[in-house]
């Protein structure tokens, strides 16, 4: 199972079907799931149900990513840290 859905893709960034989704936004859903599965030592879309935090961490990302190229791979909002910190305490690490 994927981290994110389509549909899931689609609410977080404010359209109201997969098919209104610019294809450059599903193209960050692999690296997002990545990027917190390094983070946080685990691989969070392969268990269902998947988590709710791992789902919203996933959601602010995309829409961080989506609206600002520029940030991809970067995460500097506290919020956001707080939330991943807290998806590795969830993991075990």
């Amino acid at each position: 199972m994927a981290l994110l859905t389509p549909q899931q893709v689609a609410e977080a960034l404010d359209y109201d079907s997969p098919e209104q989704v610019p294809p450059k936004a599903f193209s960050y859903v692999p690296a997002i799931e990545e990027y917190l599965a390094v983070a946080t030592g685990k691989r969070w879309g392969d268990e269902e149900p998947v988590d709710p935090l791992a789902q919203a961490t996933a959601q602010v990302l995309l829409v961080r990513w989506f609206e600002d190229p520029g940030q991809v791979g970067k995460v500097s909002d506290q919020s956001l840290i707080t939330m991943i910190g807290m998806l590795k305490a969830k993991a075990g690490g």
